[in-house]
């Protein structure tokens, strides 16, 4: 049978871990401080002049800078299109000198309507007008930044991160101060789970601003991934300190103390994670992880509990199927077997596997419900991979029924997938026994005799298949082996002294009884074959004696006796 420690499916959520600057979001030029009267006030300037100018491009380049600033996108897009527009018109009518400062205002416009762009997810048209403002100056080590940035973003998937890594090596060439590019780099190296030049790169930025929180976080989390546990606590903990509402830096610290048996630890950084952010799922959920190891089952239930009010049931979401399961698991080691199923359910619901059958199968079988736990037993010897476990349950469930034959059947298809399985050769010897085969009962007991000599089970059983085969001496023989290899309680004594018994020899069988008593003086059985084995002496006054100790003791079978001879 499976072990009843279940293991755990230990996935850690991470549902809220994204890095603190997601791929959509730019780290733009400060914004001006002015009011919004200042702000119209230029605009109205622009208008003007544009008015009495319409090719005053410097008039409409400014004009779409203050609408970038105001997140007026779409307009800021259309001014600086029209300022590059006249620009590039008048390179054929000036003067060479005039020229250069028309070009590096091409540049600034191509890069903030590249700003703009992206603001409105157009990354094609954003990586467009950067690489024109790099054309037009190499030097720019900012729109190289932007251009990777824009490069990384989810429009393109992984398709253009090679690329985004280019650009933001170029930037670094050209400014190998560039904190913000070393950072972003270490990003896109980590989701292309190249963790060692992702850590070197979170290194650098840590090296250029010692207090940067989301650095010591980035490189924890990378750390955690090429499993330097302790290099991961040591960063989130620096993350924590700079930052002590760092919610994802105590999810990551969390994580690396559990897988490092630190339950106590984790369970205070989850704890804290969940007084900074009581909407986090995932925070519930990992200290049911760690409630679970730590045998608080009832906590790690509430905790479950709490992740999927959370985030209700969803069918379409995996991770719901994870809580469920672990959720089932702390129901059935917190003996809430009925739950146990119901979680297990919901779990088959979301993505059936063959273990959810078998957890719900072994619930199932605790509440009784044999029928239930074989229909579950069938499915995962349906599924696979099969260890003989799920055979050789169906099979004890199928003995609830009186199903010998199906019984045996399922113990011998266990046997046959792992021929050491002992405790299916005994459930399969005690089938045959209630079948009167007890030559096969011999046979599977020197079967597990073989494979553990000190099985004192086996001898049991083989003592009373020979017994009901009226080989008495051979039955003591076993009796007597279970109670030399340590088989030290009231059953062997029993059951040779009832031998003893058969043999007329009640000296030897009150002896027995006796000594069961010794070991476990309410055992009603014992007093009751003893006072047989008396009265089978003649003497009837301490055989009564013992007969209304048992009756005491809750024997069901004495008082008519009882009432035939002690009255």
């Amino acid at each position: 049978m499976r072990k009843s420690v279940f293991i755990i499916v230990f996935i850690l959520f991470q549902f809220s871990l994204a890095f603190s600057q997601s791929r959509n979001e730019i780290a733009t030029p400060k914004t001006l401080q002015d009011s919004t009267a200042k702000y119209q006030a230029i605009i109205d300037s622009c208008i003007k002049a544009i008015s009495i100018n319409s090719n005053d491009a410097a008039s409409y380049y400014i004009l779409g800078k203050v609408k970038l600033d105001i997140n007026n996108n779409q307009e800021a897009i259309l001014d600086f299109s029209k300022a590059i527009e006249i620009d590039y018109q008048d390179k054929f009518s000036k003067q060479y000198s005039e020229r250069i400062e028309i070009d590096e205002r091409d540049e600034r416009a191509y890069f903030n309507r590249g700003l703009a762009k992206y603001k409105l997810q157009d990354m094609s048209g954003a990586i467009q007008d950067f690489g024109n403002a790099i054309k037009l100056n190499e030097k720019n080590d900012t729109a190289y930044y932007y251009m990777g940035l824009a490069e990384y973003s989810e429009n393109f998937g992984m398709q253009k991160w090679a690329t985004a890594i280019a650009d933001y090596s170029a930037a670094i060439k050209i400014n190998p101060k560039y904190l913000d590019a070393y950072f972003a780099r270490g990003q896109t190296y980590f989701d292309l789970e190249n963790y060692l030049s992702a850590i070197s790169d979170f290194s650098k930025t840590i090296e250029l601003d010692s207090n940067n929180d989301d650095a010591f976080y980035s490189r924890g989390l990378a750390e955690y991934n090429t499993n330097d546990l302790k290099g991961a606590i040591n960063d989130c903990s620096r993350a924590i300190k700079i930052d002590s509402m760092d919610n994802n830096a105590y999810i990551i610290r969390g994580n690396a103390n559990y897988e490092l048996n630190n339950y106590t630890a984790a369970k205070g950084d989850y704890s804290k994670s969940i007084e900074i952010s009581p909407r986090d799922k995932s925070a519930y959920y990992n200290r049911g992880l760690v409630n679970f190891e730590l045998k608080n089952y009832s906590d790690a239930i509430k905790d479950y509990a709490k992740s999927i009010e959370i985030d209700p049931y969803n069918k379409k979401d995996p991770n719901n199927k994870d809580v469920y399961y672990n959720s089932g698991l702390a129901n059935y080691e917190g003996l809430y077997f009925s739950n146990a199923v119901s979680d297990f359910s919901k779990a088959i619901e979301i993505e059936p596997n063959e273990d959810l059958y078998y957890y719900r199968a072994l619930a199932n079988d605790e509440i009784k419900n044999y029928s239930a736990a074989i229909k579950d037993y069938s499915k995962v010897i349906e599924l696979g991979p099969k260890n003989g476990d799920e055979f050789y349950n169906r099979g004890l469930a199928k003995l609830h029924f009186k199903d010998l034959n199906g019984a045996i059947e399922d113990f011998s298809k266990a046997i046959e997938i792992n021929p050491k399985n002992e405790n299916a050769y005994l459930e399969r010897g005690e089938a045959n026994i209630a079948l009167n085969n007890f030559l096969t009962t011999i046979e599977d007991c020197s079967k597990v005799i073989k494979i553990n000599p000190k099985l004192g089970k086996a001898y049991l059983m083989m003592g009373f298949a020979k017994y009901s085969l009226n080989n008495f001496k051979g039955a003591i023989k076993e009796y007597t082996k279970a109670i030399s290899i340590g088989q030290e309680n009231e059953i062997p004594y029993l059951y040779r002294g009832n031998v003893k018994m058969k043999m007329y020899n009640l000296k030897g069988a009150i002896r027995d009884f006796s000594k069961s008593i010794e070991v476990n003086p309410q055992y009603a059985d014992a007093y009751e074959y003893r006072g047989f084995a008396k009265f089978n002496q003649g003497n009837t006054n301490e055989a009564c004696l013992d007969w209304y100790k048992a009756k005491e003791l809750g024997s069901l079978t004495i008082e008519e006796t009882l009432n035939k001879y002690c009255h």
